[in-house]
């Protein structure tokens, strides 16, 4: 930095003097609020879109941050999206500060206007980590993680999932456990799976569960649950069933269509089912005119000629609940 502020413009540091925090302090006194912090090396682009021209047509505000990496750097970061609703002439958000944290994942705070703040943990591997909330540490091993504090500090409401444990100054906050089970049949015109399992129906409602097997994995919610003997018969809130094809013949693995499967890269691990939804394998690869299951259908090529369906669900898979906590003050 330089005392003559005219000196190189445009290559020089002018800022260094600058002492921020009090000037922000003094221009929220004068009743002024903070829209953002910019850094060098960076550039902000603000910008309006639509979700969908025709189903959402309202405008929604993006603000972009463009970085440029230092000579000879890779540039690298930590994506982190926060959508912020939001009232003409209202301000909720005060600010969004990035939490440091040790063993993985990311960690934001968000202060709303009210001075509450809500602290946000998203870690899909599910480490154990810890994140510095200044005076006190949140610890949790969930892969998602919502705490909001009171302007003092104090814990109003928690909320995790996929993970067994969260201390927020050392206070344990409860958790419904994990459950697991195996799928035995669906029955999509109902939107009913069911599930051998040791899980109780109560507390099912609402609940999101994955559904997977070695080529891949979807998640539903649950609408309703019942115990039928040794099984749980689910229904879920949204359709099982992802799309439906008309064998035009059989090579091996692969089914071949005439049928087009815009959405092909959406089907790997989902089920093959006949006309009365029973099993016929899972889908291995795919592409828009065939479906490569992981094994050779025992119909062999006398699947030629027959509409089949694809579900997102299906016999053999394994169901997933994971453990989910939920507390307020």
């Amino acid at each position: 930095a330089s005392e003559d502020v005219l000196a190189e413009p445009g290559d020089r540091d002018i800022t260094a003097h600058v002492a921020f925090t009090a000037l922000e302090e003094r221009a929220r006194e004068c009743g002024f609020e903070t829209a953002r912090w910019e850094r060098l090396g960076q550039t902000l682009l603000a910008a309006d879109a639509r979700v969908s021209p025709v189903n959402r047509p309202e405008l929604v505000k993006y603000l972009l941050a463009r970085r440029e990496a230092a000579a000879g750097q890779p540039l690298a970061s930590g994506f982190v999206s926060v959508l912020e609703p939001h009232a003409p002439g209202a301000v909720l958000l005060r600010r969004v500060t990035r939490l440091a944290g040790t063993g993985g994942g990311t960690a934001v705070r968000l202060e709303q206007a009210s001075g509450e703040s809500d602290v946000v943990v998203h870690d899909p591997a599910g480490a154990a980590k810890t994140v510095d909330l200044g005076g006190q540490v949140l610890a949790t091993t969930a892969r998602i993680a919502v705490v909001r504090l009171a302007a003092d500090g104090a814990v109003t409401r928690v909320f995790f999932a996929g993970g067994e444990t969260l201390t927020v100054g050392g206070k344990a906050f409860p958790v419904r456990a994990a459950g697991s089970g195996e799928v035995t049949a669906v029955a999509p015109a109902q939107a009913e799976v069911r599930v051998r399992t040791r899980l109780a129906a109560d507390g099912l409602a609402g609940r999101v569960v994955g559904f997977g097997n070695p080529s891949g994995r979807t998640a539903h919610t649950i609408r309703s649950a019942r115990r039928e003997g040794d099984e749980l018969v689910l229904t879920t809130q949204d359709d099982v069933l992802a799309g439906c094809l008309r064998v035009a013949g059989v090579r091996g693995r692969r089914l071949e269509t005439r049928t087009r499967l815009p959405f092909a890269a959406s089907y790997l691990g989902a089920s093959v089912l006949d006309e009365q939804f029973r099993l016929i394998g899972r889908v291995g690869a795919a592409d828009q005119d065939y479906l490569e299951l992981t094994a050779a259908p025992a119909a062999g090529a006398a699947l030629a000629g027959r509409d089949l369906w694809i579900s997102s669900v299906g016999p053999g898979d394994t169901l997933d609940l994971p453990a989910l906590g939920c507390w307020q003050r």
